[in-house]
């Protein structure tokens, strides 16, 4: 469950804005910032809880599918092809989709990604905007960093969508819309990565399966 002050946080700002400053798809424009951000831990906020075993291995089964008639259209931060990501309400669905015996592993992952972004949302933002120079260099240094964040997001409000609280909600409503970036009239499906020779070597490089594959560079806003 996200608090309150995260919610009006999210609230205040426009969905490509929040986009745009914790996923950049271009390097920032500044050559300076404030020397307090060296002191900042940055990568921390690109290493959130993943999924293991069993769990991950449906997930990439399932991202596969989503996956499987991707176009692309364009190419991402790292130089890779980019096409138009599934809906945030098809990997919902992951969980009519999963074995049941992997129900119980799933919620706990969903749990914990929506916790660890309660706790770190805040500071991710701020520092997304107080040090760009550092969280660019950051996302691009971590391997798969941004799509290990997005797809925390992804199933965080997965989570929170089926566990529903009073004053907190991260329900996705995302539709069809081609680009990386989200219109202003909410949560938008948008762009990821696809690279044939990722998808083939998934089983040796998780980090390049998640940036080959459905959980690559997609929208915040698709579940914030």
């Amino acid at each position: 469950m996200k608090p309150i002050a995260t919610i009006l946080l999210f609230a205040s700002v426009s969905w490509a804005a929040l986009q745009d400053t914790i996923l950049p798809s271009k390097p920032p424009t500044i050559t300076s910032e404030p020397w307090q951000c060296t002191t900042e831990i940055l990568p921390q906020y690109f290493d959130p809880p993943k999924p293991t075993g069993a769990l991950l291995t449906a997930i990439q089964s399932y991202g596969d599918v989503l996956q499987k008639d991707c176009k692309p259209t364009q190419t991402d931060i790292y130089g890779l092809p980019e096409c138009t990501f599934p809906a945030s309400s098809l990997w919902c669905r992951f969980s009519t989709a999963a074995p049941s015996s992997l129900l119980s592993s799933y919620s706990s992952y969903g749990s914990a990604a929506s916790s660890w972004w309660s706790a770190k949302s805040s500071a991710a933002v701020s520092l997304a905007r107080s040090c760009p120079i550092g969280w660019y260099r950051a996302m691009y240094d971590t391997p798969g960093g941004p799509g290990w964040l997005n797809s925390t997001l992804v199933f965080a409000g997965c989570y929170e969508e089926a566990h529903p609280t009073t004053g907190s909600s991260t329900k996705a409503t995302a539709t069809a819309t081609t680009g990386s970036k989200a219109t202003s009239s909410g949560p938008q499906q948008t762009a990821t990565s696809t690279s044939k020779a990722s998808v083939v070597g998934r089983a040796d490089n998780i980090e390049m399966w998640v940036v080959g594959t459905g959980l690559a560079v997609t929208a915040v806003n698709s579940m914030l």
